[in-house]
């Protein structure tokens, strides 16, 4: 018996999948960035019912992959317990890599999990390798088939290049994806027994854990809001924040030490600062933000002037949300080292490397 019969998911199998087949065919069985761009262009085009059918069985085909016996059978960095991370991106990349194989691949994946082995080639990254936009780690089928209905009938290169109330509106969409627990449905799945049993806060610990993720986020997205900036597209360089707000995030990274670094003395957490209009910040914007001794996910507001908006060169921006994340960091209950500290301070001051 199939494990579509076992999980009584059978609707259809996947060789009936042919929407996804056809739709997967161009990339060629990769995800190189330039088979991507190629890839994207073309999906973008294609009729939004045809990309909403793909995209459904492209879900069925990550409901009978990612089991924790799939995980649990890896040959480098396998699942091996609640207590330790879980690369979750790369299996992810995994699995992609057993549905780019096509039908036969994922009914034989599915039905026999030790033979994702033969799938996992893929490495596990660096965090300051995967904070970059066109990162493996970033590049799954689940994101690019969103993305290519958030795009459809657009000139943008991604949803960061969007302008306006749009762009935001494709970012809360695509940090939205749900297809597969090895994104982020860890604590409901029933297909991660071991996970789905875990008290809350060791479950909470674990799905914030992933070695291929940094322990800060500079989401800037809440700046793009308006579409008012007069910049020209052939520019060069992203209209929205967001672009600014990725590289902001890897320098502070780089800064406090990168992998060896805060992650360790910060007690796995993670840290979200959410750049934003002045006006919209809900304290005072200025005092230490708060930090309970519990929790594993922080969140530090960063209010903006409207001066500061105005900015419009690339670098002009990523400066500024350096020196201001800085500030804020540095003012918040955490347990940073004295040499992460004095980084702070010193990029708060202006000081980049």
């Amino acid at each position: 018996m199939g494990i579509f019969s076992r999980l009584g998911r059978r609707s259809s199998s996947p060789q009936e999948w042919t929407q996804l087949w056809e739709l997967l065919t161009p990339l060629g069985g990769t995800t190189t960035p330039d088979a991507v761009d190629r890839w994207s262009r073309w999906a973008r085009e294609l009729p939004e019912e045809r990309l909403t059918t793909a995209a459904d069985q492209l879900r069925q085909a990550y409901d009978v992959l990612d089991t924790e016996k799939h995980g649990r059978a890896l040959g480098v960095e396998p699942f091996s317990g609640i207590d330790r991370p879980f690369a979750r991106l790369r299996f992810l990349r995994v699995l992609d890599g057993v549905i780019l194989a096509g039908p036969d691949a994922v009914e034989r994946v599915a039905d026999a999990p030790e033979l994702v082995r033969g799938y996992d080639t893929v490495h596990l990254l660096d965090p300051e390798l995967a904070l970059g936009d066109a990162s493996p780690a970033h590049v799954n089928l689940a994101r690019l088939l969103d993305e290519a209905r958030v795009l459809r009938g657009t000139l943008a290169r991604s949803v960061e290049e969007l302008r306006g109330a749009p762009a935001v509106e494709a970012w809360v969409a695509m940090s939205k994806l749900d297809f597969s627990s090895a994104t982020n449905l860890w604590t409901t799945s029933r297909r991660w027994p071991t996970v789905r049993s875990a008290k809350g806060p060791r479950r909470q610990r674990f799905a914030l854990e992933d070695p291929e993720v940094a322990w800060i986020d500079v989401d800037a997205s809440m700046l793009c809001g308006d579409g008012s900036e007069d910049v020209e597209p052939d520019h060069g360089h992203h209209d929205c924040w967001v672009a600014a707000g990725h590289a902001a995030t890897l320098e502070v990274y780089r800064a406090l030490g990168g992998a060896a670094g805060a992650q360790h003395e910060l007690a796995h957490r993670h840290v979200v600062v959410e750049a934003m209009p002045a006006d919209e910040v809900t304290g005072d914007g200025k005092s230490a933000p708060d930090v309970g001794p519990d929790a594993l996910l922080v969140f530090v507001e960063l209010g903006l002037s409207d001066l500061e908006q105005t900015v419009v060169d690339p670098q002009a921006r990523v400066a500024l949300l350096v020196r201001r994340t800085a500030e804020r960091l540095s003012r918040a209950a955490l347990p940073w080292s004295g040499p992460n500290r004095e980084a702070l301070v010193a990029l708060a001051s202006g000081a980049r490397s």
